[in-house]
């Protein structure tokens, strides 16, 4: 038995302090030979998965590293799971709970991985190359509308890359850069 997409999911769970209080979501498994029989099998968390995922991102790029999605943040149905007689795919459900990223009134943002591994099977093995999957979460603060916002005036601005519109382009590869020398004081007024 495997995943049928092992590995990093593409498809990302995105939350906001404002999303619904729970999403839910579903991965596959497949047999890798042609199944005869009624097979039971169980997934479990398993956080080695995500910290070799982490391992593979270089310390420049630390900031891209996912943090493990706390317990509280995620049911899984009860198990085990089923894939039929003659049947060589089966889904299983996950939920993911916004209210297991809020502490008190402090929201967590975050981005965040849900490791799962393929844990037994009822008949037969379990595929170790794939059997593994991380399911990405991201929990952000909402964007926040810029329609009818300009800029008024700026202290200074850098002609060529740094204009004082860029500040509000929503854009992550512009900005806005005071002139290279002179007063040590800026602002921008919007």
């Amino acid at each position: 038995m495997e995943f049928i997409s092992p590995g990093l999911q593409l498809d990302l769970v995105k939350l906001t302090p404002t999303s619904a209080e729970q999403i839910k979501g579903e991965a596959g498994v497949a047999t890798n030979y042609p199944n005869q029989w009624s097979l039971d099998y169980e997934i479990e968390e398993y956080p080695a998965a995500l910290d070799a995922y982490n391992a593979t991102i270089k310390e420049e790029d630390k900031d891209k590293r996912l943090k493990l999605l706390p317990k509280a943040a995620y049911q899984l149905p009860q198990m085990p799971y089923k894939v039929g007689e003659k049947k060589n795919k089966a889904t299983f459900d996950f939920t993911i709970i916004k209210k297991g990223l809020v502490s008190g009134a402090t929201n967590l943002f975050g981005e965040y991985a849900l490791p799962l591994r393929i844990k037994s099977v009822s008949k037969n093995s379990i595929n170790p190359e794939a059997s593994t999957i991380l399911i990405p979460v991201s929990f952000q603060p909402p964007d926040i509308a810029r329609t009818g916002w300009k800029v008024i005036q700026a202290s200074s601005e850098w002609i060529g890359g740094g204009e004082k519109e860029n500040i509000l382009d929503g854009k992550t590869e512009t900005f806005w850069h005071n002139v290279w020398v002179g007063e040590n004081r800026h602002y921008l007024i919007s």
